[in-house]
C-alpha cells in the first residue's frame, strides 16, 4: 500500500485582461478560482486545481498490486512445480517397487516349480522303483 505518505499535485492556468469583481470559488472536489483585481483591465484569473494526491497514490497502489500479484503467482508456480516433482518422485518409486515386487514373484514361482518338479521326479523313481521291485518278486514266486 502507499504507506501513509501523502502528495497532491497542483495545475494552475492564468487568463488576463477579464471585467469582474473579486471573486474565489472554492469547491470539494479539488477547484479553486480566484477573480483578483476584475474591476482593473489587467484582471488575473487565478484558477487552481488538485486531484489531492489521487493519481499519485493511484499509481503506487496499482505497484503495490501487480507486486503482490506478481508474489503470489510466484508461489502458485513453486506450489505446482513442487507438486509435479513429488508426483514424478511417488510414480517413480511406486514403479520401482511394483518391478521388484513382480520380479520376487517370478523368482519365487521359478523356485516352486523346481520343487514340485523335483517332487514329481522323486515320486516317479519311487513308483518305478516299486513296479520293478514287484514285477521280480511276482516272477521269482510264480517260478
Amino acid at each position: 500500500m502507499s504507506g501513509g505518505k501523502s502528495r497532491s499535485s497542483t495545475t494552475s492556468t492564468s487568463i488576463t485582461d477579464i471585467d469582474n469583481s473579486n471573486t474565489q470559488i472554492n469547491d470539494n472536489e479539488g477547484l479553486v478560482l480566484n477573480l483578483e483585481g476584475a474591476e482593473n483591465s489587467d484582471a488575473t484569473i487565478i484558477q487552481s486545481t488538485t486531484d489531492f494526491g489521487a493519481v499519485e497514490s493511484s499509481f503506487e497502489f496499482g505497484e503495490s498490486a501487480l507486486d503482490s500479484v506478481e508474489d503470489t503467482v510466484g508461489r502458485s508456480l513453486d506450489t505446482v512445480d513442487d507438486s509435479v516433482d513429488r508426483a514424478f518422485d511417488f510414480g517413480d518409486e511406486s514403479q520401482q517397487r511394483s518391478f521388484a515386487f513382480g520380479e520376487n514373484v517370478i523368482d519365487e514361482a521359478q523356485e516352486t516349480t523346481r520343487q514340485a518338479l523335483s517332487v514329481a521326479g522323486n515320486a516317479q523313481n519311487n513308483a518305478f522303483a516299486k513296479i520293478k521291485d514287484l514285477t521280480q518278486a511276482f516272477s521269482t514266486s510264480s517260478s
